[in-house]
């Protein structure tokens, strides 16, 4: 292959995957941002910013953003494994344990944290105390970790 066509290649792969992580990262950084109460001169007050419905993690639209970027990703792994079935006999031989190590922790996370999701649904404006952390908070983990 010519080198720009592999360079050309390298960029369809991965560019998505980074918009998705900077999506998702943007989202936990506004929800981290609008928790802090932020006060001048002994007054405190919210930004506007803060105000809308995006950084307000029990809000429909942030969830929703959410749940978008989360399917996306899970597209873009579709793609990813139907461009290379072997991808576990590579991680195997290239020796990246930490890789699989990381396939072996946040696949039985994942899938604790998906059961408690269908069998006890948050629903709108609640939210949910599991493993001393909020659930939104342990789901943005989650989707990060695993684009990470």
């Amino acid at each position: 292959f010519h080198p720009r066509t592999v360079r050309a290649q390298k960029i369809v792969l991965v560019a998505p995957g980074v918009l998705l992580v900077v999506l998702q990262v943007g989202i936990v950084l506004a929800t981290a941002y609008c928790s802090v109460p932020l006060s001048r001169d002994g007054i405190s007050y919210t930004a506007a910013f803060c105000r809308g419905p995006v950084p307000d993690p029990t809000n429909r639209l942030n969830r929703g953003l959410r749940f978008t970027f989360f399917v996306g990703f899970l597209q873009w792994v579709t793609a990813w494994l139907r461009l290379f079935p072997t991808w576990h006999a590579a991680l195997y031989n290239d020796g990246q344990w930490s890789t699989l190590c990381m396939l072996l922790i946040l696949g039985p996370i994942s899938g604790v944290r998906f059961l408690v999701w269908a069998f006890l649904p948050a629903g709108s404006g609640i939210t949910q105390t599991l493993w001393f952390l909020r659930h939104h908070d342990i789901d943005n983990g989650l989707v990060i970790l695993w684009m990470g």
